[in-house]
């Protein structure tokens, strides 16, 4: 097959801090592996790099499929859902989820909202458009503060938990005067917490569950996955920060976590994979993070490479395993096109 592989490479970031760009450059490594693996696969590969001709050039491309790593346009995150939108109106295969999918797991409260509205357990929340909106009064602190839109544990610090009300509103301030969007404030998770990797589309299979262990952490220091923790290697956060999969969990409370995951999973639709974040409290109940459809699969110290390893999945074989339910699901898609046309005939 001839296939594309599309990504973007931040080179400004437009709010937030400086430091957040480590994040949004952290593909192009991804992308040179990925390469090799449809390479040596037998694929015909070609590099897309997003610009603002995307869409023009997706026209003059002649593509089989195209495996999205596109994070969004230019310094605009929030525009990844366009890639695959573009994609779909040019008429190319691609792998991953959709349009829809990704744009409301860009919004952690809609995702909230849609996850909850299906019983699935998520942590009770507030969105904050202003720093000195009415707070409701059922939620209990401690709480955690997040932009509502960033990804990658961006905006998230130490500083992102809060035990009071005054606390509370400078952290809301913060993040709406940094990051230029709401807030979610919701009730912070003591506990554990694991993310589970997810690949497949019709019989979905939930990989080997990671636990992130945070060892000998200070009394000062919140046990959460902030951004120094998921990407500044010389920071205490990051090296007390310990991914380890398999977890370490009862048999019932793994099956009951998989089980959850693969709910959300498919109540937000995502498609050929994805990875679920969850805290689990002292009492093992577990409550969903967030929904992270099309998440990092660099080939190194991800959760997801590392889960793929724990169920002797090799990193080439994962990226075929991805390209081929992509193309799976096109071929199940055509298949009901084709009968709907025969039925309105």
């Amino acid at each position: 097959m001839k296939v594309g592989i599309i990504y973007n490479v931040v080179s400004e970031i437009a709010r937030g801090n400086p430091i957040d760009i480590i994040a949004e450059q952290d593909i192009l490594n991804t992308v040179h592996c990925v390469e090799d693996a449809l390479r040596a696969a037998g694929h015909e590969v070609k590099l897309i790099h997003v610009d603002d001709n995307l869409y023009e050039n997706l026209r003059a491309v002649k593509l089989d499929l195209v495996f999205n790593l596109g994070e969004g346009i230019g310094s605009n995150i929030l525009a990844e859902a366009y890639i695959p939108a573009m994609l779909d109106m040019v008429g190319i295969p691609y792998t991953g989820s959709n349009f829809l999918t990704l744009s409301v797991c860009l919004d952690k409260a809609k995702t909230k909202q849609i996850l909850l509205s299906m019983g699935l357990p998520t942590a009770r929340f507030q969105i904050f458009k202003s720093p000195a909106d009415e707070l409701d009064l059922s939620l209990k602190f401690p709480m955690i503060v997040k932009p509502i839109h960033e990804d990658a544990s961006i905006g998230i610090t130490n500083e992102s938990v809060v035990k009071d009300e005054e606390q509370l509103r400078k952290r809301i301030a913060y993040v709406i005067e940094t990051y230029k969007q709401n807030a979610l404030a919701e009730e912070f998770i003591e506990g554990r917490e694991v993310n589970v990797s997810i690949i497949g589309n019709k019989d979905p299979i939930a990989l080997p569950i990671e636990e992130l262990q945070f060892t000998n952490f200070s009394e000062s220091a919140y046990k959460i996955c902030s951004y120094q923790a998921k990407w500044i290697p010389n920071s205490e956060e990051f090296q007390k920060t310990i991914p380890v999969c398999p977890a370490q969990l009862p048999k019932n409370v793994e099956n009951r976590i998989k089980r959850l995951a693969l709910a959300a999973y498919k109540v937000m639709e995502c498609q050929d994979y994805a990875r679920i974040d969850i805290r689990i409290d002292k009492d093992n109940n577990s409550y969903i993070l967030e929904v992270n459809p099309n998440p990092d699969i660099g080939p190194v110290d991800t959760a997801f490479t590392r889960a793929a390893a724990a169920n002797s999945i090799s990193y080439n074989e994962l990226i075929t395993k991805i390209l081929d339910y992509a193309i799976e699901r096109q071929h199940s898609e055509k298949r009901v096109e084709e009968k709907i046309r025969l039925i309105e005939i």
